[in-house]
C-alpha cells in the first residue's frame, strides 16, 4: 500500500473518532432552546417553607456554600432567605431598625460572611418587644429600650404624654386639657438611635477616662463589631460579665478653642461605639465590640454606658424672626459634626453649657446672632434642643433655621 493511501486511511479513522467523541454535545444542542436555557439558568430552590415533624423543624435540603443548620429550636422566628436578600434589608423587615442586622448574624453563627448569605438558608430572627403604653413619659426603662436598639415604633395616649418634660414647649399640660389634647399627635421623639449612640463631644482633658482598650486579638489600626479586645478593668474594679462601656476616641489632631477669645476648650471625642463584657478576671476583662460607630482602636478611652433619654418635643411653628432676649444662660456654638465651619439641619453640635450651667436634657435653645448695628435687635437664625450634657459642654440637635448656622453663632436657653 502506498505512503498516500495509508495517510488517507489514518485520516478518514481520525475523523470518524472526533465524530464519536462529539455525538453527545451535537445531541445536547438538538434539544429545545427552552431546555437548554432552563439547564443553564435554573437555581437552587430559593425557599421552602420548614417542614414540621414532632418537636422539631426541619430545614428543606438545598445547595449552600455554608453548613446549615438541617432542624431548627421549636418556636423559634425563622426567615428562609431569598434571592436578593441582605441583613440589612431584613432587620429593617422584622425589627424596623437597619442598624440592627448584627443581632440576626450573632444568632446563625453558620454565616461566616455576613455579606455572603444563600436562598435556602433559614434565618432565626431575634425576638423584638415592643415598647408598651405607659413606657414613653421619660422613663429610664423606655430610655433603655431605646438603647438595646428594640421597637422604637411609639403610640402616644393623653396618660403617656402626661408631665412630659416638664413644663414649656417640650412638656405636656395635664391629662384633660382639651386644646392640648386636640394637638397630641404632634409630639414626636426629636432623636435617632444613631443621634443618641454615634455622636461628637468635646471634654476638657485628652486623658478624661481611666479606663482603656489595652489590647486586641487582630493586629491593625481599626477594630471591627465582634471583634474581642482586653480591657484594664477587671473584678479588683467590680467589673462583671455583662458589663456595658461606651468606647470614646479622642482626636488629639483637633482640639477646640473659644470661638470669640481663643481660649482652649477641650478636644474632640467620638462615641465610636460600644463594647460588652465576656469574662472578667482580677485587673482586666475580655470584651466583644457589639456596636460600632467611628474608629475603634487600642489605647482607646471607655467609660460606663450612660443611658440617655429620649427627649418628646410638641412640632412647633417655624422659626420667628424676633425673640426678645432672656437672662436665661447663654453660650457659644464651639463644635459642628461632619463640619469645620457650619451646622446643618437635623445635625449634632456642642456648645460650650454644660451641668455646671444647670442644662438639662430636652432644653430648646434659640441660636442667634448680633446685629452688626449696635442697639438693634439680634439676628434670631434657629432653634436646636440639647441631647446630651456633660459638665461644661452639650450635645445640640439643629432642628430648625432661617439662615446658615455657624461655629460661634450664639445660644439662649428658652
Amino acid at each position: 500500500m502506498s505512503k498516500k493511501k495509508s495517510l488517507i486511511i489514518l485520516l478518514l479513522a481520525g475523523f470518524l473518532f472526533l465524530l464519536i467523541m462529539i455525538h453527545p454535545a451535537l445531541a445536547q444542542e438538538d434539544q429545545p432552546l427552552e431546555e437548554q436555557d432552563q439547564q443553564a439558568t435554573t437555581p437552587p430552590p430559593e425557599e421552602q417553607p420548614p417542614a414540621t415533624t414532632g418537636n422539631e423543624t426541619k430545614v428543606a435540603k438545598h445547595w449552600s456554600k455554608y453548613k446549615y443548620p438541617e432542624t431548627l429550636v421549636p418556636g423559634a422566628k425563622v426567615h428562609i432567605i431569598e434571592r436578593n436578600d441582605t441583613l440589612w434589608d431584613l432587620s429593617k423587615k422584622y425589627m424596623n431598625n437597619n442598624y440592627l442586622w448584627p443581632k440576626i448574624w450573632e444568632l446563625n453563627k453558620y454565616i461566616a460572611n455576613s455579606h455572603w448569605i444563600y436562598p435556602g438558608d433559614p434565618l432565626i430572627i431575634p425576638q423584638v418587644q415592643e415598647v408598651k403604653a405607659g413606657e414613653i413619659a421619660g422613663t429610664e426603662a423606655a430610655a433603655e429600650k431605646a438603647v438595646e436598639g428594640e421597637s422604637k415604633m411609639y403610640e402616644f395616649t393623653p396618660e403617656d404624654l402626661a408631665g412630659v418634660g416638664g413644663e414649656g414647649e417640650t412638656g405636656a399640660a395635664a391629662v384633660g386639657d382639651e386644646e392640648f389634647l386636640e394637638d397630641i399627635t404632634q409630639i414626636k421623639p426629636i432623636a435617632k438611635y444613631y443621634d443618641l449612640h454615634c455622636y461628637d463631644t468635646v471634654l476638657p482633658e485628652e486623658n478624661m477616662f481611666d479606663a482603656r482598650i489595652i489590647s486586641s486579638e487582630k493586629p491593625g489600626l481599626n477594630l471591627k463589631i465582634y471583634d474581642y479586645i482586653f480591657i484594664d478593668l477587671g473584678t479588683d474594679q467590680d467589673i462583671k460579665t455583662g458589663d456595658i462601656f461606651s468606647v470614646m476616641h479622642v482626636n488629639e489632631f483637633r482640639p477646640v478653642n473659644h470661638p470669640i477669645n481663643n481660649s482652649f476648650i477641650g478636644w474632640t471625642y467620638q462615641n465610636a461605639g460600644k463594647i460588652k463584657v465576656i469574662i472578667s478576671f482580677d485587673n482586666f476583662s475580655i470584651a466583644r465590640i457589639i456596636e460600632n460607630c467611628g474608629s475603634i482602636q487600642v489605647g482607646d478611652q471607655i467609660r460606663p454606658l450612660i443611658k440617655i433619654p429620649i427627649p418628646l418635643l410638641q412640632e412647633e411653628k417655624e422659626v420667628s424672626f424676633y425673640e426678645k432676649e432672656s437672662a436665661n444662660p447663654q453660650g457659644y456654638i464651639i463644635y459642628a459634626q461632619l463640619s469645620h465651619t457650619l451646622l446643618a439641619k437635623e445635625k449634632l453640635g456642642v456648645i460650650n453649657l454644660g451641668k455646671e450651667d444647670n442644662i438639662q436634657i430636652g432644653d430648646l435653645l434659640t441660636i442667634y446672632r448680633d446685629n452688626v448695628v449696635v442697639g438693634l435687635p439680634r439676628i434670631i437664625l434657629g432653634k436646636a434642643v440639647v441631647l446630651i450634657v456633660e459638665e461644661t459642654t452639650s450635645v445640640i440637635k439643629l432642628l430648625q433655621n432661617r439662615f446658615e448656622v455657624e461655629i460661634g453663632d450664639m445660644v439662649e436657653v428658652r
